[in-house]
């Protein structure tokens, strides 16, 4: 159909980026979380991790955002400073196996799939 999926927050609102965010919780965030634990999440960075060594030492959000690549999105990923965004668009020149692709996608399958906004972006609408 020549249709492209663009993939909102491929690194899950930075909880992808392998930095901490303990004491920094918002909103947005904990809804990011798709009701992944924190032990899922280290589990997927340390992957993520693991994979970007054997690429040359890529970034944990670098390879998040190949690895949304590899599954036929285009991903929409913020940046805050120049290098963040230099960071984001080497993920591009990334390749990554179908082994590294089942790999992360293992440990990614238990986290909702709602597509549902949640109801503190939408508790105006039943307003209109």
């Amino acid at each position: 159909m020549g249709v492209a999926v663009m993939a909102y927050s491929p690194l899950a609102m930075g909880r992808l980026t392998g930095k901490s965010f303990k004491g920094a919780e918002t909103k947005e965030r904990v809804f990011a979380s798709g009701g992944y634990s924190s032990e899922q999440y280290d589990a997927l960075i340390g992957k993520l991790r693991q994979v970007g060594e054997a690429h040359g030492g890529a970034t944990p959000a670098q390879i998040a955002l190949a690895w949304t690549i590899a599954k036929g999105t285009v991903p929409i990923a913020g940046a805050k400073t120049a290098k963040q965004a230099r960071e984001n668009a080497a993920a591009a020149t990334i390749i990554l196996s179908g082994d590294e692709v089942a790999a992360l996608d293992a440990l990614s399958v238990d986290g909702q799939r709602s597509g549902l906004v949640p109801g503190w972006q939408t508790s105006k609408l039943d307003e209109l």
